[in-house]
């Protein structure tokens, strides 16, 4: 979790820095008020992207490119789908793009929310960009942190799931002198 504090705010925010700390729990509360029709659910868009490059985007007004995850955060009840809550889901990017936006006021983890609670503050993006707020914490490495957008889409749009533990590939090699991590 990569934490931002700004003083010109009444609290401070935790970015997840891994998709497991982005939890069922999160979309539970967050979600709590989103009542959905039967067979639609929404779809978590989990953007992964170095904090400097978030910031310098929002200094510049533009958007940024970034690796996307889509999780199930939600299902609507009564729906024998097969799918879970958390699953990572198999659907096309037209589909995603055709899904309705689903705005969160309140997700200070959204790209709006990360802008809105950094903005406001021209010394902390700027020591955001240049690495000044993070650079003793993390070696000098920009850490990446990830930005959560929800959409509303139909169940029928997933054509799979799969669950968050990886598969061991079976073309991995450890070296002879090292043991096997896994």
């Amino acid at each position: 979790m990569f934490i931002i504090k700004n003083p010109e705010k009444s609290f401070n925010v935790g970015y997840p820095t891994n998709l497991d700390e982005i939890k069922d729990e999160y979309f539970n509360k967050i979600l709590s008020n989103v009542h959905l029709q039967e067979h639609y659910c929404v779809i978590a868009l989990c953007f992964k992207e170095k904090i400097s490059s978030i910031a310098m985007s929002i200094k510049e007004n533009r958007n940024t490119t970034s690796n996307v995850t889509p999780i199930i955060a939600k299902i609507a009840e009564n729906n024998e789908c097969g799918f879970s809550q958390g699953d990572r889901a198999v659907i096309d990017r037209t589909n995603l793009e055709r899904g309705i936006h689903l705005h969160i006021s309140n997700n200070w983890i959204s790209v709006a929310g990360f802008e809105n609670y950094v903005k406001t503050n021209p010394k902390l993006l700027n020591s955001l960009i240049k690495g000044d707020y993070w650079k003793n914490d993390f070696n000098n490495i920009t850490p990446e942190i990830y930005l959560v957008e929800f959409k509303i889409v139909p169940i029928r749009d997933i054509v799979a799931t799969r669950d968050s533990e990886y598969t061991k590939c079976i073309y991995t090699f450890r070296n002879i002198n090292e043991k096997d991590p896994n």
